[in-house]
């Protein structure tokens, strides 16, 4: 017995013609009583009385029809509803990102919830070490990162160097600073800065001490805390300079002032990381985040 033969017969038994459920079902009507007189025999009793000019449902054929409408009508769900997994359109996506990548993530979301409203998204915030184990494990499927992974088994794309910029107190007396000229990241070196702590392993931490050596000095760091937003808030408190990325713009603070840099160094990259065997709903967050960018 098929799921083709059950819908035949529940067409013809809406119908009561196997002409007009020929019809309805789009093919001729010889294949579509044969397919009926074949389940009979699979099933042991008649479904339909037939006569020139008439056809009926048995007793038999109406306690058949009561019971396999409803599975006819699950199964049309199930099939609908396991396409739409195949397509990536439902299902559930879990993300791992870095603090230092939460405003692009965010804005990547809003036009991915645009598109696949009905994909659930569960968001972890990972460091990169972390990311990646989780990436293995499947425990994350898609890791928003600062630097590209070198794994046989995972691919990534990066999509954005995003520039840092100097933040300062409002208050600061640096020569220059309302100007309008990008800093020279040199003018910083005596400044005590604040850091995330080494022991995170962080990449944003990494590069930071990176673009500071190779202008020439390594940063005194006198305050650290483990997220990019405290951080701005303790220079708003006059704990310090800092660098940050230029996303972070968007935190709005009165107490400090966002400086870009001249130093082309100065940049973050952001990379999206995902496993080589994936399903469709990475493969649909990956098309539009490289659409975005």
């Amino acid at each position: 017995m098929e799921m083709r033969q059950i819908e035949y017969f529940v067409t013809v038994a809406e119908e009561l013609s196997f002409r007009r459920a020929a019809a309805r079902l789009n093919i001729s009507q010889p294949p579509l009583s044969q397919q009926i007189r074949k389940l009979e025999d699979e099933l042991g009793f008649a479904l339909f009385r037939r006569d020139t000019h008439h056809v009926s449902l048995t007793e038999a054929g109406r306690f058949f029809l009561n019971e396999t409408r409803p599975l006819l009508a699950r199964f049309s769900q199930a099939k609908h509803q396991g396409e739409q997994i195949h397509q990536g359109a439902v299902g559930r996506l879990t993300i791992g990102f870095l603090g230092s990548t939460t405003y692009k993530l965010a804005s990547i979301l809003r036009t991915y919830r645009k598109t696949y409203p009905f994909v659930a998204l569960s968001l972890r915030q990972l460091k990169m070490p972390e990311q990646l184990q989780s990436l293995h494990e499947g425990q994350i499927d898609i890791g928003l990162m600062r630097d590209v992974p070198s794994h046989p088994s995972l691919d990534s794309l990066t999509l954005y160097d995003e520039p840092l910029l100097a933040v300062l107190p409002k208050d600061h007396t640096l020569p220059g600073l309302d100007s309008g000229i990008p800093l020279d990241l040199k003018q910083l070196a005596n400044e005590p800065f604040v850091m995330t702590p080494y022991r995170q392993g962080s990449s944003y931490y990494d590069r930071v001490i990176g673009c500071c050596l190779q202008s020439g000095f390594h940063p005194r760091v006198a305050l650290e805390a483990p997220e990019i937003l405290t951080i701005v808030a303790l220079v708003g408190m006059g704990a310090g300079v800092a660098l940050v990325p230029e996303s972070f713009r968007q935190f709005s603070h009165d107490n400090v002032r966002y400086c870009p840099l001249q130093n082309a160094i100065a940049v973050l990259p952001l990379v999206l990381v995902w496993k080589k065997e994936h399903e469709r709903i990475v493969t649909n967050f990956v098309n539009i985040t490289q659409r975005i960018f």
